[in-house]
């Protein structure tokens, strides 16, 4: 009845919680504070708390011990699953509890699935924050993955380096078989390639960018005799049709839209280089260590974007009403009187010569 965590060891251990229902990157953002943890904690089991879509970015990481996956549930069963949901958890009886998260819904949900012992952490300045034991404010000129590690330092006596801040991503063992049988074998034919997402999600369009500009550093990669994948979900599938249009050589661009997150994830591991706005596709290049260029506008690649060693580059042209994407400022229906076009004029503002030049640089 309520969602049976993906990994169950039997673990005769103190247990350590981490709440980040979020998205694909924010998910993968947090994979530091999981590694840490383990490595402060060896002996402790680290469960995390995750939404449907992104649970496949922590399914197989060996620093977690057991997934739970957060369903919002049809109305009419969501309370009494919620209650067979936040006392499968309560059972677990967790040591500290690391809620990562600004939403009343589930700060609130992570206080149920705590007990009265549990040392909870987390971000001061909050509708719920004062559920919380431990807290320090948030800070969005750092980026995400610092102010995780933050918590680590200030609380727990932890010290950070710059090696703390690699994320990680794994592949189940079965998923990389079924590759090996199949996709690898494709990708090795192509030999070298680079991937292009040029989605965003539905509710972000002000990171988009122009469809001219992606085709033209498409017709730039396909000169040179490299293959080029463009990734994204089916809901990407009119703005890659915009760019299909402006491209030159159609033979050497193979569309990757709305196929299997895993599949998407080895065609971006194997990848020469990636070009992608903000999404958690970006954040799952640098998981790989892939080489990268990172398109931003309304957010900021101080707060989101590179992080750690890498061959990584973040453009963004600096705008007075910018970085304008976070908490409290954040109104998407006010933000929406920027776009031109469909595009915002911070994104606008990056051109394809500087994507190309960067990319001349990849090989």
């Amino acid at each position: 009845m309520f969602s049976r965590p993906y990994r169950c060891k039997k673990v005769n251990m103190e247990r350590i919680l981490i709440v980040r229902i979020g998205n694909i990157g924010d998910v993968l953002m947090t994979t530091p504070l999981a590694r840490k943890l383990k490595g402060m904690f060896p002996r402790a089991g680290i469960d995390f708390v995750v939404s449907p879509h992104a649970e496949f970015a922590v399914r197989a990481n060996p620093y977690i011990d057991r997934v739970y996956v957060y369903r919002k549930y049809r109305k009419a069963f969501r309370r009494i699953r919620r209650f067979f949901f936040k006392r499968a958890l309560r059972k677990n009886k967790y040591k500290m509890c690391f809620v990562l998260e600004s939403n009343r819904e589930y700060m609130r949900f992570a206080y149920d699935v705590s007990g009265e012992d549990t040392l909870k952490i987390g971000y001061d300045g909050y509708e719920c924050s004062g559920l919380l034991d431990k807290k320090r404010e948030y800070s969005y000129g750092a980026h995400v993955i610092e102010n995780q590690l933050f918590l680590l330092r200030d609380f727990l006596g932890a010290d950070i380096s710059k090696d703390d801040f690699k994320m990680d991503f794994c592949f189940p063992e079965n998923v990389s078989v079924k590759f090996k049988e199949g996709l690898d074998k494709k990708l090795d034919a192509i030999g070298k390639y680079y991937v292009v997402h040029p989605g965003c999600t539905e509710y972000l369009p002000l990171r988009a960018w122009n469809a001219e500009k992606f085709a033209e550093v498409i017709n730039f990669i396909t000169d040179r005799g490299r293959h080029v994948f463009i990734t994204g979900s089916n809901n990407d599938r009119e703005v890659i049709g915009n760019i299909l249009k402006s491209c030159k050589n159609k033979r050497e661009v193979t569309i990757f839209a709305g196929r299997d997150i895993w599949e998407a994830a080895r065609v971006i591991s194997k990848a020469r280089g990636v070009l992608s706005l903000d999404t958690g596709i970006l954040h799952l290049t640098m998981a790989f260590g892939v080489p990268l260029i990172g398109l931003f506008g309304p957010s900021s690649p101080a707060h989101t974007g590179p992080i750690g060693e890498g061959e990584y580059t973040a453009l963004r042209k600096e705008f007075k009403c910018g970085p304008c994407h976070y908490y409290p400022e954040y109104r998407l229906e006010e933000k929406k009187k920027c776009l031109d076009g469909n595009i915002t004029p911070c994104m606008k503002a990056i051109t394809a010569e500087e994507v190309i030049e960067v990319v001349s640089l990849w090989g």
